[in-house]
């Protein structure tokens, strides 16, 4: 059984971060001993003192409570890959933003989606938020129903969920040849003009180039309040989800492999053609492309239709 450690990101947002830390302290870990906490502070001139200062005094009842700090500023794709790195120190994490917070039973989703996905090499990684908007069209996302509770996707979104070996999968590649190589032409046109330091579009490119994929809840465990910061030049609320609610305290989840479900996605958020077939047989013998968004390149579309 895998029981990861809790990595929260942070900077200068310090009522963000109490407001996180106040949905972590009152959410449901029964059944599960020594949850380790590490908060990961990024070194700021000016705000470093104070949030250090709360977090010296911040009780964390549930088992080992670890603050990692640093001599010079990482920046944040830097410090989300160093938050990602600990997965090497404590084999499997769930790696938080300071202006999230978390459903009452956000760790055991995450400790039995561990569980159940570790092995499939087609899965990179498990998110705990559920998208609705399309950003690269700016238009409302719904994720076909097929019956499950997951969908697949190749977009890394918020609340990541890794063992050492996904993590791996992608630092490998970042730091290989590979990673230089990739054609960017294959990427939505927004992505491509977002910042090199953007953590979200190197993870991206990994997933379009690997043709791997996250796995995604149909109801939110975390939500993000957009808070002005590195993330968001000013506050945007556009990316709040509902979320999940369950009264039961030992919860048992359902989970589908990607190969049987029909809900599964590119990095374009558009349905993959072969789970098309098998929701239309009449479209077995047709080579197509879907592109229902309107927003692929014509001259990347090779396919006949």
């Amino acid at each position: 059984m895998i029981f990861p450690t809790i990595v929260v990101a942070t900077y200068n947002r310090l009522d963000s971060l109490k407001r996180l830390l106040e949905t972590l302290v009152n959410a449901n870990y029964e059944g599960y001993n020594n949850i380790r906490l590490l908060i990961s502070v990024d070194k700021h001139p000016a705000e470093e003192e104070n949030v250090l200062n709360f977090l010296n005094n911040f009780d964390w009842p549930f088992g080992e409570y670890i603050i990692k700090t640093y001599k010079k500023r990482l920046g944040l794709k830097n410090h989300f890959i160093q938050c990602c790195d600990y997965t090497y120190d404590y084999d499997s994490i769930i790696f938080l933003e300071d202006d999230f917070i978390v459903s009452k039973n956000f760790y055991k989703y995450s400790t039995q989606s561990l569980n159940f996905y570790k092995d499939d090499t087609r899965i990179s990684g498990i998110a705990l938020y559920s998208l609705a908007y399309n950003e690269f069209s700016n238009r409302v996302f719904t994720p076909l129903e097929d019956g499950s509770e997951q969908y697949f996707i190749q977009i890394p979104t918020w609340g990541k969920v890794f063992t050492k070996e996904k993590w791996s999968g992608f630092k490998d590649w970042y730091l290989s040849k590979s990673h230089f190589e990739f054609d960017e032409l294959q990427l939505p046109k927004v992505i491509r003009k977002w910042s090199k330091k953007s953590f979200k579009r190197e993870y991206i490119k990994y997933l379009v180039d690997q043709d791997k994929f996250f796995v995604l809840p149909r109801k939110s465990f975390v939500t993000n309040f957009g808070e002005q910061g590195e993330h968001f030049v000013n506050k945007d609320s556009k990316f709040q989800r509902p979320l999940r609610i369950e009264y039961s305290k030992s919860p048992n989840y359902s989970f589908v492999d990607i190969a049987k479900s029909l809900s599964v996605y590119d990095v374009y958020m558009e349905i993959l053609p072969e789970k098309l077939k098998k929701i239309n047989s009449d479209l077995q013998n047709f080579n197509f492309t879907v592109d229902l968004y309107g927003i692929k390149p014509l001259k990347q579309i090779t396919t006949e239709y």
